[in-house]
């Protein structure tokens, strides 16, 4: 008969212990990872994640991501793109960008663990998004990172500050690049506007309105259909461009501006359209005249309302061209055929 080893029974009795030991370990552990990872409180639920962020009090931006850096810089009442030699951005888009900043909400809050920061995508060195906002003196109001998305809707947030890591409410937005900042229509002048159109290259020829009709005067004989020439004047009247370049960059030294266009319009501002081509792409520059409207205006008292909203126009309209040359007069754009 086979005799049972001495002190089996016992063996098998702390077996057991250990393996229910690791088992409750392992469950502890379990629940309060599950507790580290949704610890919802609804108090904060909607409540705004960057309190206090005052618009007014930017000057800088910064929004990096694992595409690329975007740095904003502000000017008066304008931002410009630092990285791109100062070229002026869409106060639009830079206005909608900070609200949509501003509006994130939250939904739960996740965990205050730093070890989960890099699983996350919230870690000073592996994240989607950090966006920094400062002030004029280069000081930080805010910074904070944005990170893995879940359920293609919500993200991980985290402010650089704090290590209390956020589930946002609903889907963030961020940009793609620099010219998400940028508005792309170069030129918008109402039809109503232009009084004349002068091109002026080896096939000159100029454009008039007559009784609100536009009509080609020079050539006297030149016979072009109506819809030719009111397709003609859409194109020009509103210009869209495809890329920029600064006017004094090396690769486009060779670009020799060939052909121009004057457009007119009733206040007596002008624009100068010139066009160049180069290889299969086309340029274009384009300045306002300004500089030659006449500085002063004399408004006399018996002056009538529609003479005093004549002269408010006009002012208007040599504040809006002085501030075109100065937004676009040093840059030179690609645009479409």
């Amino acid at each position: 008969m086979i005799q049972p080893i001495k002190g089996s029974h016992n063996m098998f009795n702390k077996t057991k212990k250990l393996g229910l030991t690791a088992f409750l370990l392992f469950l502890i552990s379990f629940g309060l990872f599950y507790l580290d990872t949704r610890t919802t409180q609804p108090n904060l639920v909607g409540t705004d994640f960057l309190s206090g962020l005052d618009n007014e009090k930017i000057f800088y931006i910064q929004i990096e991501t694992n595409r690329q850096a975007i740095s904003l810089i502000r000017d008066g009442e304008k931002f410009f793109l630092k990285s791109d030699k100062g070229y002026p951005t869409s106060n639009e888009r830079i206005n909608e960008f900070i609200y949509n900043m501003a509006s994130i909400q939250i939904a739960d809050l996740i965990t205050k663990n730093p070890n989960r920061f890099e699983d996350l995508k919230i870690s000073d060195n592996n994240f989607d998004a950090k966006i920094t906002f400062e002030d004029n003196q280069e000081k930080k109001l805010t910074e904070f990172y944005i990170g893995k998305m879940l359920n293609n809707q919500q993200r991980y947030i985290r402010l650089s500050k704090e290590n209390k890591v956020y589930l946002s409410k609903d889907i963030i937005k961020l940009p793609t690049g620099e010219k998400d900042f940028i508005d792309k229509t170069l030129l918008n002048i109402s039809r109503s506007e232009i009084s004349s159109i002068k091109v002026l290259n080896t096939s000159s020829f100029q454009i008039d309105k007559n009784d609100n009709k536009f009509v080609v005067t020079q050539p006297k004989k030149a016979q072009i259909e109506e819809s030719k020439v009111n397709q003609f004047i859409n194109r020009i009247s509103n210009v869209y461009f495809k890329d920029f370049k600064k006017i004094n960059d090396d690769s486009i030294s060779k670009v020799n501006f060939d052909k121009s266009i004057e457009v007119k319009l009733s206040n007596a501002i002008k624009y100068l359209f010139e066009f160049s081509q180069l290889d299969d792409k086309y340029y274009l520059k384009v300045l306002s005249n300004a500089g030659e409207a006449p500085k002063e205006i004399v408004i006399h008292s018996e002056d009538d309302q529609n003479k005093l909203k004549s002269v408010e126009k006009t002012i208007l309209a040599q504040k809006k061209a002085q501030q075109f040359n100065l937004e676009h007069g040093a840059w030179i754009y690609e645009i479409h055929k």
